[in-house]
């Protein structure tokens, strides 16, 4: 595989309602790092909503790291990398299907902090935080890293958005015939059409691939399945 390039740019990650959001209509733009739902109906509509009934504000994007990640980036600032572990290590290894994690808040340097003192192999277990570990260790530069956990994850839970990391880290180290490879793995998944939608638009390592004619074709299925 090719070198990596660091300019590259983080997709902005998936809020837990992000399906939620996009099946109401929402439209996503990138904010503070994350898909972020800005409009449904429109302003006018939404504003006379507001005023005769009540409104919601999605405030996941404001919580933690791999569940517990603000009390262990507290207990590895007070020098208590043991215990910092124990948090991170229990998140991912427990599988916790009513409980989706927030997604992360934390700084580069923060999570890099944090998964530097995981064990090796990484810890495994939960799916979602398996997903949001992937995405770290993309978003540090670690695509090779990346590219085994998320394909691992995938062998264990067959999800969309853990194909669609391979895909990504794939794409990154310039493996196109793998990324796209994964990209149809992600699609024939469906658990997350939208996601994989999100993902193909919008991740900076896929720009090579994305005019591809087996790019392009799932692309068009997943928005004829959206209009039926």
């Amino acid at each position: 595989m090719a070198d990596t390039d660091p300019t590259l740019v983080p997709l902005p990650a998936l809020l837990p309602l992000d399906a939620w959001h996009r099946a109401r209509g929402g439209r996503m733009v990138a904010f503070a790092g994350y898909a972020m739902p800005v409009q449904y109906d429109g302003i006018i509509a939404e504003h006379r909503w507001v005023r005769e009934s009540a409104g919601l504000f999605d405030v996941s994007h404001m919580g933690q790291l791999l569940v517990h990640g603000n009390d262990a980036d507290a207990a590895l600032a007070a020098g208590k990398s043991a215990k910092a572990r124990r948090i991170l290590v229990s998140a991912l290894s427990h599988h916790r299907p009513d409980q989706p994690p927030p997604p992360v808040t934390l700084s580069v340097e923060q999570a890099r902090a944090l998964i530097d003192i995981l064990p090796e192999p990484l810890p495994t277990g939960d799916p979602w935080n398996e997903y949001i570990l992937a995405n770290q260790l993309m978003r540090l530069g670690r695509f090779e890293d990346a590219a085994h956990y998320a394909a691992d994850a995938y062998g264990r839970h067959p999800h969309t958005l853990a194909a669609a990391t391979v895909a990504r880290a794939a794409g990154a180290l310039g493996d196109q015939a793998t990324a796209i490879g994964w990209l149809r793995t992600a699609a024939e998944a469906g658990t997350s059409p939208s996601g994989l939608a999100t993902i193909i638009d919008s991740s900076p390592e896929l720009i090579g691939i994305r005019q591809h004619p087996d790019v392009v074709s799932i692309r068009r299925d997943i928005a004829a399945a959206h209009a039926l």
